[in-house]
């Protein structure tokens, strides 16, 4: 009897063990990285789940699970972006201004030429489309939640002129910026 109870016993220091090795490799791993670690739990699984999950080997098999996952869900974000996501955020980014192929092509570093290409072949769409399409988007969010007039939008949106705007928003979204408003706002 005594023999079983001091295996159990060096089992649980060696899940104990384990659980603070691997641990000590999370957090620096956290550390080294910038993550926060508020942002890995939540509800579902808390960091007292966490602490806890040395107490038998399903619970240690889930932190370690939750562990490996946090890992890669990190070094993902970490990952540096494609061109094609560098140039869409710039695009989101810079909404209020007009925006040509060749500003987005400089912010990547590469040509407009190259990268007009590597944008459709990476997203099947073409990049003045992309760059119209986003703006006509963020106007419908502004004609939908907001009292700016369709002439502040588009200024908003980096056009210069009301009927270029209400033009490219027609030509996507079959109808004018105002009967958007009014469609949608029942204003």
């Amino acid at each position: 009897m005594k023999d079983t109870e001091r295996k159990s016993k060096n089992k649980f220091r060696a899940l104990c063990e384990l659980h603070q090795q691997l641990t000590h490799i999370f957090l620096g791993f956290l550390y080294e990285n910038n993550a926060d670690m508020s942002d890995l739990f939540n509800a579902e699984y808390t960091y007292t789940d966490y602490m806890d999950s040395f107490k038998d080997i399903d619970s240690l098999r889930k932190g370690v699970a939750f562990m490996l996952n946090a890992v890669e869900k990190i070094h993902k974000s970490n990952m540096p972006k494609s061109d094609v996501e560098k140039a869409k955020s710039f695009i989101i980014n810079n909404m209020a201004n007009p925006i040509t192929v060749k500003d987005v092509a400089d912010h990547v570093n590469l040509s407009a030429e190259y990268f007009t290409k590597l944008f459709k072949r990476e997203t099947g769409q073409n990049i003045k489309e992309y760059i119209a399409l986003s703006k006509v988007s963020a106007a419908k969010e502004m004609l939908e939640h907001s009292s700016l007039s369709v002439g502040m939008i588009a200024l908003e949106l980096g056009y210069s002129y009301f009927s270029h705007f209400t033009q490219v928003f027609k030509k996507y979204e079959n109808m004018t910026p105002s009967e958007y408003r009014s469609k949608h706002t029942g204003s």
